[in-house]
């Protein structure tokens, strides 16, 4: 009998380990949060936050990103689960002019993953972490903001 339930259990475990990918572009718009239809940051935060047991990934698509349009600010989300932000394809995202690119407050069980490169301004954080646990940052390229011709 135990043995059926352990067989179960792995045939299962695959499915429960899933993660939602919610892709982010530059003009992101609507709520389909797709690979073909991507959304903004902030609507693809919302959709993970429906489900904060699920595992989630936040992609961006390749771009330059401003702080003006693309504020990447997370404020006391506990995902029980996991919520991963990065890049589709490795530095083909660019996070320029922030004064702090990302901020995480108060949250739990988020990772930041490599591909993005930061250029914000001097005296800047290109990620501010405060009264949160469980934040892993991966392999993210940083560096002054300047013009890049």
């Amino acid at each position: 009998m135990w043995r059926r339930w352990f067989v179960l259990a792995l045939v299962m475990l695959p499915m429960t380990l899933r993660a939602t990918d919610y892709y982010v572009a530059t003009t992101g718009a609507g709520t389909t949060c797709s690979s073909p239809s991507p959304c903004t940051f902030d609507t693809a935060l919302s959709q993970a936050d429906d489900d904060l047991a699920g595992f989630h990934n936040i992609i961006f698509k390749n771009g330059t990103y401003t702080q003006a349009a693309n504020d990447i600010s997370i404020s006391n989300k506990d995902f029980t689960g996991r919520l991963t932000i990065k890049a589709e394809n490795p530095f083909g995202v660019s996070l320029e002019g922030y004064s702090t690119a990302i901020e995480i407050d108060g949250s739990q069980n988020i990772s930041v993953g490599g591909g993005m490169y930061i250029r914000n301004g001097t005296g800047s954080h290109a990620i501010y972490v405060t009264d949160s646990s469980s934040i892993t940052l991966y392999m993210i390229g940083v560096g002054p903001y300047r013009d890049w011709e």
